[in-house]
This record gives C-alpha cells, sequence and structure tokens, in this order.
C-alpha cells in the first residue's frame, strides 16, 4: 500500500509538472549512455542520501539531458515526491531508468 502510495505522490507531481508523454507510445528508450560525470550517473539509493540541492542538480541535468522524454518538468515540485518513490525501488538501481520510467509513465 505504502508502495502505491508513494508511486501514485510520484506520478500526480510529474503530471502537475507537465512532463509530457512520448509521441509513440510503443517506443521504447533508453537514457542516455551514462560517460561517468554526469550527475546523475548514480544509483537509486545514492539519490535517496543525497541532499536536496544535489537532487534537485540530478534531476534538472537528466531533464537536460532528456529533454524529448520529460518536457516542462518543474523539477523543484517533483523533487520531494521522487524521493519518496525512490525509497521503493532497488538501491542499486541506476537513477537514469527510474527517471526516465518516472517521466515516460507520467503525463
Amino acid at each position: 500500500m505504502r508502495k502505491r502510495a508513494a508511486v501514485a505522490l510520484a506520478v500526480a507531481a510529474m503530471a502537475m509538472a507537465g512532463c509530457g508523454a512520448a509521441e509513440d507510445e510503443g517506443a521504447t528508450t533508453s537514457p542516455p549512455a551514462a560517460t561517468g560525470d554526469a550527475s546523475y550517473d548514480v544509483t537509486v539509493g545514492e539519490f535517496v542520501a543525497a541532499l536536496e540541492p544535489e537532487k534537485i542538480m540530478m534531476i534538472e541535468d537528466f531533464v537536460a539531458d532528456n529533454p524529448e522524454d520529460c518536457k516542462a518538468v518543474n523539477v523543484k515540485q517533483s523533487v520531494v515526491a521522487l524521493s519518496v518513490s525512490a525509497t521503493e525501488e532497488p538501491p542499486d538501481s541506476p537513477l537514469p531508468e527510474f527517471l526516465l520510467r518516472i517521466c515516460e509513465t507520467s503525463y
């Protein structure tokens, strides 16, 4: 039940933030190849443990690198909901996959 509430909260926050749906619903996209220097090239567990300013920077960088998947995301409105939702993910999951999934499933 807590997981559903956390996911619902994240989806609602992203919807309010204006994240657009992918043009081709059947298409699957993957995050850009991490070069090791992207701020979001961390695990979900590292994201959860990060301070809010660092989380904001990670999300802003991801959104900037994925403009078609995450249009008009209001990061400051989404950071708390994403942080809560991330606590339900396996800590060793790659953060870019989590962020892309959230963005693609939120309209």
